[in-house]
């Protein structure tokens, strides 16, 4: 039997028969929520593409039932592909997945009879290059976001619960997800140890920082129990939800100056990676720490600066050790000096 999340994503289904009825279906097989919904969303993108007229823009939206979505042809979906990657708006990892939704739902279209082949199976995927960081922010970036003034009209609990989740998004690096899905049985403060639920239902325990043990304790101190167990709580002291924290720290952010762009909470995690890493951090420990299933992902945070990457060249070349004259390697000549 699937595991389950603690939470569950925002309800939504399609309008569309044949949508809701694949919906269904992800249910049975125990797909994730999010997952659930992004499915529906990717198809009825695409039967909104297929309903658009021939002097209509495929970008817009189109409301459900679409007609034409079951008996869609390879070259319907090839065109489709093709005005995606023609698109500034859908980067190649985007197009990936829908072509992926589509390849799943026309496997469940042919197994439930409606039609005797699947069109997307061999439709082409843009590769993708090495993945790159899309923003991170500097340690003094960090401290400005961290410190910065509250917003004018918060009472001293939603401060207090706003400062709880900035410190513990950098100190341990949670998805947001994985912040929205904390229990209080999750948190031990005195420990400063959080037991998380990451992607995959992999439970990984995390440490946390003196300075958001600190805020988190202050924040429980203002804070009532929430009937759903949930650790950070929203309004009527029901779970926090996802948007709530994206804006609490999208908020800050821009107070604090930092490009709209990058005043996101994705932008912590990439950042406190970067910070560990470039001060000597093994990429196995991050992978663990991050919640990552291979290091192939935790490899990106392995832009190093020109002192890290000499010291770790000397410090694990064998030549160094050959010659008894060879300077000591900067690491440990720190830590010495440390």
């Amino acid at each position: 039997m699937a595991k389950t999340r603690r939470y569950e994503a925002a309800e939504f289904r399609s309008k569309d028969p044949l949508i809701d009825e694949f919906a269904e279906s992800l249910v049975r097989e125990g797909q994730q929520p999010k997952t659930i919904v992004a499915y529906q969303r990717d198809l009825e993108h695409f039967g909104s593409y297929l309903s658009a007229g021939r002097n209509e823009d495929p970008a817009e939206h189109r409301d459900p039932p679409y007609e034409r979505l079951a008996a869609a042809s390879a070259s319907d979906l090839l065109g489709y592909t093709r005005w995606l990657q023609g698109s500034r708006r859908y980067a190649h990892r985007s197009i990936r997945r829908k072509v992926s939704c589509l390849r799943k739902f026309y496997r469940f279209v042919r197994f439930s009879g409606r039609r005797a082949d699947n069109p997307a199976s061999d439709i082409p995927v843009p590769k993708l290059g090495r993945r790159e960081l899309t923003g991170v922010l500097d340690v003094d970036e960090v401290r400005r976001v961290l410190t910065m003034a509250p917003p004018a009209g918060l009472d001293a609990g939603q401060v207090a619960r706003d400062r709880a989740i900035l410190e513990c998004l950098y100190s341990s690096g949670l998805r947001r997800s994985e912040l929205v899905g904390l229990n209080e049985s999750d948190v031990n403060l005195q420990r400063r140890s959080m037991r998380v639920l990451g992607k995959g239902n992999k439970i990984r325990y995390v440490p946390l920082t003196e300075q958001a043990a600190a805020a988190m304790r202050r924040y429980a101190d203002h804070r009532s129990p929430s009937p759903t167990g949930a650790f950070f709580t929203g309004r009527s002291n029901a779970r926090i939800s996802e948007s709530q924290v994206y804006k609490v720290v999208r908020t800050y952010m821009l107070l604090a100056g930092i490009p709209d762009e990058n005043a996101h909470p994705h932008i912590l995690r990439h950042s406190v990676a970067t910070h560990m890493r470039e001060r000597g951090a093994d990429v196995l420990f991050l992978r663990e720490f991050l919640g990552h299933a291979s290091t192939a992902t935790t490899e990106i945070y392995t832009h190093l600066s020109a002192e890290l990457l000499r010291s770790e060249f000397e410090e694990t070349h064998a030549r160094s050790s050959m010659d008894e004259a060879s300077p000591a390697p900067l690491r440990r000549q720190r830590q010495r000096r440390g």
